[in-house]
């Protein structure tokens, strides 16, 4: 199913446009002028006071604030629909409905990173560098928010101070190289960053955010310690850098929760609603971004779009727009059972019910081919729920796929809806 879930796939008849899928969308746009409605309502009843944060935000817990993410794969009009709900979110504020907002975007990233797409994608290895991946966020916000990266006066600070304990931290690893035989010899040829790794995965009770997988065995593979030989490391950094040593291991919490406060001072006459297109392009650090969401507040709102729809369902791990992504994306790596599984959550939870019914359908045709009624009762509880018949289109790729579903029940459908 995976090569078959293409648009325009070989023996495809009538190829059309996928831009018309969110072109004239009245249903999501009215959607998102509620949800933009509720989120003023909201702010309204708060305190405009942000709570510091200071632990990491889990990632099965629901970030504050407004979060709209679009995602689907390229071609789907999402950037048509985020200008959208752009044009939707700066006429209110010209009718004065609720409550003016501040608009920050949109940030087109494809372009945003242009000469600089070898930041988020990492050699093996090694994790994205939190100070080079909050400059660009930085300087990205700054702009359209008609500020300069100095007016950031936390991250700022942070920066400063996160940039001072890496260059003590290389005197002492230099320090250890020169002292100890042994050691300096396991350590010849690791950087700063692989050291501050490997202590975050061996010693107990390290708070990183970074638990990339590839990061571990990258410094696995560089670094074969000793316990002995880690706990001294340990001891030797803790002992001259003492509170600073979290700065060193994880400078990812103290730039990405400065970024957030900055965020929520400027939000505090008027919340930001802020837009993010072409989201792929940075997602290697959506753990990141969630340290800044966190500490943003609920007075900043985030619109976000993306190809990739797993990387949707990082964002808000038990939303139920999360599920329905991910059960999208694996159906479209032919892992149907899982992605029906994942569709159904997203039912239950009772939210966007004509696109989880739908891909529900879709995937019962391909995975219960000797079951036809469970694709076709599917999809008709989605046009039971108002799916636009345009969203049919994909029918067509049963066409290849499973002709006797096809012509039995696809064309007469897409025919009697003039698809």
């Amino acid at each position: 199913m995976a090569h078959s879930l293409q648009p325009g796939a070989q023996g495809a008849q009538e190829p059309f446009d996928f831009n018309q899928i969110f072109i004239g969308r009245e249903q999501q746009m009215a959607e998102f002028g509620r949800l933009l409605r509720e989120w003023k309502y909201m702010l309204a009843q708060e305190e405009a006071e942000v709570p510091e944060v200071t632990e990491l935000p889990s990632p099965r817990n629901k970030l504050p604030g407004l979060v709209v993410m679009l995602y689907g794969r390229g071609g789907f009009g999402k950037s048509t629909l985020l200008n959208r709900y752009y044009g939707i979110a700066a006429q209110a504020n010209e009718q004065g409905l609720g409550g003016r907002l501040t608009l920050c975007g949109p940030v087109d990233w494809e372009f945003a990173v242009e000469g600089r797409r070898s930041i988020y994608n990492p050699s093996q290895g090694q994790a994205l560098d939190p100070l080079a991946y909050y400059k660009d966020l930085c300087a990205q916000l700054a702009s359209r928010l008609d500020r300069q990266p100095g007016n950031f006066r936390a991250y700022q600070q942070a920066v400063g101070e996160v940039e001072k304990v890496r260059h003590e931290s290389s005197k002492i690893l230099e320090e250890v190289r020169r002292e100890q035989d042994d050691l300096g010899s396991a350590l010849r040829g690791a950087t700063i960053d692989i050291v501050a790794s490997a202590l975050s995965t061996y010693v107990p009770g390290s708070k990183g955010i970074v638990q990339n997988e590839k990061v571990k065995k990258g410094a696995d593979a560089l670094l074969q310690l000793t316990g002995e030989q880690v706990a001294y490391l340990y001891q030797r950094f803790q002992r001259r850098l003492g509170e600073r040593l979290e700065d060193y291991l994880d400078p990812a919490r103290r730039l990405g929760f400065a970024l957030g406060r900055d965020l929520a001072r400027c939000a505090a006459n008027y919340p930001i609603l802020i837009f993010f297109d072409t989201y792929e392009e940075i997602d290697e650090g959506d753990q990141l971004l969630r340290l800044v969401m966190a500490a943003a507040g609920p007075r900043v709102g985030w619109i976000k779009v993306a190809d990739q729809l797993e990387q949707i369902a990082t964002t808000d791990p038990q939303a139920s727009t999360a599920h329905l992504c991910l059960g999208v994306a694996l159906g479209l790596r032919g892992k149907l059972k899982a992605g029906l599984e994942e569709l159904e959550k997203a039912i239950q939870a009772r939210t966007t019910l004509e696109d989880a019914f739908f891909w529900k359908g879709m995937l019962c045709a391909y995975y219960y081919r000797g079951r036809p009624h469970l694709a076709i009762e599917a999809i008709e509880h989605a046009l039971a729920h108002n799916l636009p018949p345009v969203l049919l289109r994909p029918l067509y790729w049963l066409r290849e796929d499973n002709p006797a579903f096809f012509e039995q029940y696809a064309r007469p459908l897409l025919e009697r809806y003039g698809v």
